[in-house]
């Protein structure tokens, strides 16, 4: 299992718990209004993870890559709107398979405000 935190405004996370070959890490996004800036993390299996919060714009991007000839291919891309009032909103369960030995990366994400 991989915990990705991500830093939200307003004094909430997004909680990203992800598995991969039953491996755990934790990885901090901070909120930039830089869109170039992205936060990554490679993972087993040949995925790399990679999440960005744009607090000015409420957006949370989340990106889902596998490494295929030496490089990295998109696998996924999802963008959501964060409400800060919304706590505990789930972000539901999401399932991705990646080549070339068909293995496959859990992840659901959560938005937690603080107390």
């Amino acid at each position: 299992m991989y915990l990705f935190v991500f830093n939200i405004a307003y004094g909430a996370q997004i909680v990203c718990d992800t598995d991969v070959s039953n491996s755990q890490s934790q990885l901090r996004i901070e909120s930039n209004d830089d869109i170039y800036t992205v936060s990554k993390i490679d993972l087993p299996g040949g995925f790399r993870l990679a999440g960005q919060y744009l607090p000015s714009l409420a957006k949370f991007k989340l990106y889902i890559y596998v490494n295929s000839k030496d490089r990295y291919v998109l696998l996924n891309a999802q963008e959501f709107i964060i409400d800060p009032k919304a706590c505990s909103r789930s972000f539901g369960d999401n399932l991705v398979y990646g080549e070339p030995y068909e293995r496959d990366l859990f992840f659901q994400c959560r938005q937690i405000c603080k107390d």
